[in-house]
């Protein structure tokens, strides 16, 4: 593989779609945004846990469960 590091190929790719169909699913989606990616900048970093926070309110809403605040 290269130079790349061994940590950088078992990370997920965290700009991956959120298809996430279970609030649960949802939730795991949102902590791994939140906890940030080494490959991504810190701003990208925050727009993506925005986006999992949005995406998780909205599949959390659908089983009427709530999704806290960060």
């Amino acid at each position: 593989m290269g130079s790349m590091p061994a940590a950088a190929i078992s990370l997920p790719n965290p700009e991956r779609p959120f298809q996430e169909k279970t609030c649960d699913s949802a939730m795991r989606r949102l902590k791994e945004a939140r906890a940030g990616s080494p490959l991504m900048p810190p701003k990208r970093n925050r727009e993506l846990a925005a986006e999992a926070q949005r995406h998780a309110k909205a599949v959390c809403a659908g089983e009427g469960r709530a999704v806290p605040d960060p």
